[in-house]
């Protein structure tokens, strides 16, 4: 029996070494096969992005030559040109040069004229150019006077002969710019005579001839050189080693020879180290090895943990979910018990407010009567005296306003009649109605819909529910000012209103009890609660539906949803 037992061990530990060396082949060929996928990959999007780089040379390139040829065929420009021929006079030629398009361009650094003898005029007022290979091209090199080149782009007219210098160092940054992270761009023109390149992080600008090791990459431009009479793309492999690093790097490069180049002068090229790819591929390699082997001995000593504690497991999760169920019924309970609370306190606020508005109202009129009478009574001289009957007035004013909103907030089932109504006209009459309540900084702007949008509604009840949006958005910005804008659109079968201020927002944890009933974050005496709660009543009784996107500090958006009024259930008048 022991050594039957032996015998399985030995075969479960045979079991496990094969499957072992198997996983290992496994994810070592996988590995190989994915860093061959990669490879080919890198090499796809090379080929795309020094095509994507050749099409934006010739683009930038035959801008510039367009702008500089429309600039020179212009009637003033041509004027100016054959006043110089006639009289000499430089002044009106080189204004027209220097308001041209050209100069404006980032890239390019001057205009020149130039005639058999040389150049006669320039934008930044330096005649000390050079053009090594002539000036019959419509592109050549030229050179200033510190030895920095430029690429000229030459036009001829009838007089002269024009061109403008690009600054190849700034045009070569932003054509590198747009080359993902990795990738080095090269591009050799000047009939394989000028070189732009980025050597140890600077861009610079070379003579071919003058080219060493110390100063470029001098394998890439061989190669470039090479290939720059191919016939298609030439993807070429080369190893490199930078200064101060013994590590050879593969480098891999994309070359768009000149006859198969967009733009006709450069021949482009991209260059990526592979090593960058690879590096992280072979030591992903060996730490998935390492790590497989401990994700290996703790799977084994995991299955030993969980067929242990497996009947625990089970067990404690049907303790725990008959748990979760109490808990999320007592939760709803809960729930509901508050609601029913909350609806209580409503519905006894409204009872109580239907009942003692009229006797509110009894007791502020003979009040505010009295007040009038006694102020009109007392003579010129009692000026204190007056001032005091008149808060009296006021306050006896005041009441009967929050008495009022007491009372339209507690008729919430009141049957009003509903008319047919152009939310245009009426969203613009009521701004006109809140206007004398405008703060001094505060600007309003209304803006239509063009077309006609009819809603069905109370317009009594819309007029106060819009009036009180105003007066709120007043209010938030009543401190630094802004702007209020009252826009209506029209969405299929609905009608769009915005309320939208720029005021000091609503805070996140205020924001779900906006609509509630005496909730206020306004300062004592200056907001009873209810504006809010009468806007959300109207909207119930209209069927419209309400959006609040408020951000503090910046500002709160009401977006109200009318159902058109041809869509409407009650669409006649009642």
């Amino acid at each position: 029996m022991i050594r039957k037992v032996r015998i399985l061990s030995y075969i479960a530990f045979l079991c496990i070494f094969v499957l072992i060396a198997a996983g290992t082949y496994l994810m070592v060929n996988t590995f190989s096969e994915y860093n061959q996928l990669s490879l080919e990959r890198q090499d796809v999007k090379l080929t795309e992005m020094v095509h994507a780089t050749d099409v934006s040379i010739d683009w930038q390139l035959n801008n510039i030559g367009r702008d500089l040829e429309y600039v020179v065929k212009r009637r003033g420009f041509m004027q100016a040109e054959e006043n110089w021929r006639e009289s000499g006079a430089v002044e009106g030629l080189l204004y027209r040069m220097e308001e041209s398009l050209i100069n404006s361009n980032p890239i390019v650094t001057s205009m020149l004229a130039l005639d058999e003898n040389g150049i006669v005029l320039s934008t930044n007022g330096n005649t000390n150019y050079r053009f090594p290979s002539g000036r019959e091209e419509t592109m050549v090199p030229c050179v200033s006077e510190n030895g920095k080149m430029y690429l000229a782009l030459m036009i001829n007219t009838k007089n002269l002969q024009y061109a403008a210098l690009i600054d190849l160092e700034t045009w070569y940054g932003l054509l590198s710019y747009a080359c993902s992270k990795g990738t080095s761009l090269m591009l050799l023109g000047g009939n394989e005579r000028m070189l732009l390149h980025t050597w140890q992080d600077v861009v610079r600008t070379d003579d071919v001839e003058t080219l060493k090791e110390e100063n470029c990459d001098l394998q890439a431009v061989q190669l470039m050189v090479a290939g720059s009479m191919a016939e298609d793309v030439h993807m070429v492999s080369y190893s490199i080693k930078y200064s101060g690093d013994n590590t050879a790097h593969d480098m891999r490069m994309a070359v768009i020879p000149l006859p198969r180049s967009t733009n006709g002068y450069f021949t482009v090229g991209l260059i990526s180290d592979y090593d960058e790819i690879i590096r992280p591929m072979h030591s992903a390699v060996i730490y998935l090895l390492l790590f497989g082997g401990m994700v290996l001995l703790g799977v084994v000593l995991l299955i030993m943990l969980s067929l242990r504690m497996i009947v625990q497991k089970r067990r404690t999760d049907r303790e725990l979910l008959q748990l979760n169920q109490k808990n999320e019924e007592m939760q709803k309970l809960l729930e509901k018990t508050r609601e029913l609370a909350h609806h209580q306190r409503l519905e006894t606020i409204g009872t109580m407010t239907s009942g003692i508005a009229h006797e509110f109202n009894n007791l502020l009129t003979p009040i505010m009567g009295y007040s009038i009478l006694t102020l009109e009574g007392l003579p010129e001289s009692c000026g204190d005296l007056s001032d005091n009957v008149a808060e009296i007035y006021e306050a006896s004013r005041k009441a009967k306003v929050m008495v009022t909103r007491l009372n339209a907030l507690a008729r919430k089932n009141a049957e009003e009649s509903e008319v047919l109504l152009s939310l245009n006209e009426l969203t613009e009459k009521m701004l006109n109605v809140a206007a004398p309540s405008e703060p001094a900084h505060v600007k309003s702007i209304m803006l239509p819909c063009r077309e006609e949008c009819l809603v069905s509604g109370n317009e009594m009840q819309l007029s106060q529910m819009l009036l009180n949006l105003y007066l709120n958005a007043y209010h938030a910005m009543e401190k630094d000012g802004g702007t209020l804008t009252v826009s209506v659109k029209k969405e299929a079968d609905q009608v769009v209103l915005c309320v939208r201020d720029t005021g000091v927002g609503i805070a996140d944890d205020a924001l779900p009890h906006i609509f509630d009933a005496f909730f206020t974050t306004k300062e004592a005496g200056k907001g009873t609660g209810l504006g809010l709660a009468i806007v959300r009543q109207v909207a119930d009784n209209h069927r419209i539906r309400i959006e609040v996107d408020s951000e503090p500090g910046k500002g709160t958006a009401f977006t109200m949803y009318f159902p058109c009024a041809e869509n409407h259930e009650n669409n006649e008048l009642t």
